[in-house]
């Protein structure tokens, strides 16, 4: 057997930049695929918040208003177990 058989052939130096060159190109992909995602899950949390408060705050109004019709002008004192005592 020859000695050169044996041996492996290590890459060229411009060949070791080709394989980073690849595999930096592969991993920069894959980031900004989950930079993508990452952004698109911010985004809807966000949107699912605006749109609780905004339920939150018609809610709060609707109640208001209910409560205003329920007294109907009276005074609120009796419904706290208050009465007024007429002099």
């Amino acid at each position: 057997m020859n000695g050169k058989e044996n041996k492996i052939s290590e890459p060229t130096p411009e060949q070791l930049l080709k394989i980073l060159d690849i595999g930096m190109q592969t991993m920069r992909s894959k980031r900004g695929a989950q930079n993508t995602r990452n952004t698109i899950r911010v985004v809807s949390i966000l949107l699912m918040l605006l749109i609780l408060g905004g339920a939150l705050a018609v809610l709060m109004y609707l109640l208001d208003d209910l409560r205003e019709q329920r007294a109907g002008g009276r005074n609120p004192a009796p419904e706290l177990g208050i009465e007024k005592v007429s002099q």
